[in-house]
């Protein structure tokens, strides 16, 4: 048993120290993985701070079969395109009311690619989810190959062959 292991089967059974610990532990890595997905910081640092308490209030809820890693990604994957899906109508309301206050944060070429592939992501993962689930552990997350077929049950194979399928749904997508 690791370290991490340990800590974690310890703020499961309650541990409200082990719990301090672990968020501690994990947070550098949920705020890595909320800045995949959105670009001001105030969005990621709101997308972490509601990804850090989900993830301690379903703790104790968390299947014992699947690895602690693959479940906090889904989480804080979860937690982040939420976000970017509320930014995203959020400023699309506004430009739709007529309002023009131009955010420099979100208009940049750098943002609109972004938001393009964001938005490619979404609608894939409308059409194909497990396709987009295999391309967010893979290119968003960084999940090697191993774990990504630990944390969706099926075999590497299968892994791969999803992911190359969402690469080129993806590169179609974003002609």
């Amino acid at each position: 048993m690791t370290e991490l292991d340990a800590l974690v089967a310890s703020a499961e059974s309650g541990d409200q120290a082990a719990v301090n610990a672990l968020l501690d532990r994990v947070r550098p890595v949920v705020m890595r993985t909320c800045a995949r997905f959105l670009d001001v910081p105030e969005d990621v640092e709101d997308a972490a701070q509601e990804a850090l308490l989900r993830l301690a209030g379903a703790l104790p809820t968390r299947p014992p079969e699947e690895s602690f890693r693959g479940w906090m990604y889904a989480l804080v994957v979860n937690v982040a395109r939420q976000r970017f899906r509320l930014v995203h109508r959020a400023e699309t309301a506004r430009s739709l009311s007529g309002e023009h206050l131009v955010d420099p944060r979100r208009t940049s070429v750098i943002a609109g690619s972004r938001l393009d592939l964001l938005s490619a992501l979404d609608r894939l993962h409308a059409r194909q989810p497990l396709l987009a689930e295999a391309l967010v552990y893979r290119d968003v997350c960084r999940l090697g190959y191993d774990e990504i077929a630990d944390v969706l049950d099926v075999p590497v194979s299968t892994v791969k062959s999803r992911i190359h399928d969402a690469r080129r749904t993806m590169r179609a997508e974003l002609r």
